[in-house]
């Protein structure tokens, strides 16, 4: 589906910045928690539901107007920011142990070059039943 139905939330203004013709700038109303919105824009893109909306056939594209259509469950302000805050920290966690498996894996990769280098210069005897 290509980036039809991508979302970032943006806490502030960008001033100087313009947006492409394909982009859509949602700017919410005091009684919805941007960041909210984003996570239920993202949970559509991912499951499928966004692309209904979109027109096109070999490059689908999702105008404002199609955007505008989609419909939007929407409990009260503190329940969005409950939730929202909930998911952040839920991805911060993620996040967090993604980072530890990337430097763990590369360490790994670095012992494994140090391992084989060290085999393939004779430091090591890797011939089988020989320790």
């Amino acid at each position: 589906m290509g980036g039809v139905g991508r979302a970032a939330y943006v806490n502030r203004d960008l001033f100087g910045f313009g947006y492409q013709n394909s982009i859509t700038r949602i700017r919410p109303f005091k009684s919805v928690d941007g960041r909210f919105l984003t996570y239920l824009l993202l949970t559509a893109r991912h499951s499928g539901y966004i692309h209904a909306y979109c027109t096109g056939v070999s490059m689908p594209h999702l105008t404002a107007e199609k955007l505008a259509a989609i419909i939007v469950p929407l409990p009260n302000r503190t329940t969005q920011i409950q939730i929202s805050d909930h998911i952040d920290e839920e991805v911060g966690r993620i996040n967090a142990i993604s980072e530890q498996a990337s430097a763990v894996v590369s360490i790994l990769r670095e012992r494994r070059s140090a391992l084989i280098s060290a085999a393939v210069t004779g430091k090591i005897d890797v011939r089988e039943g020989v320790v």
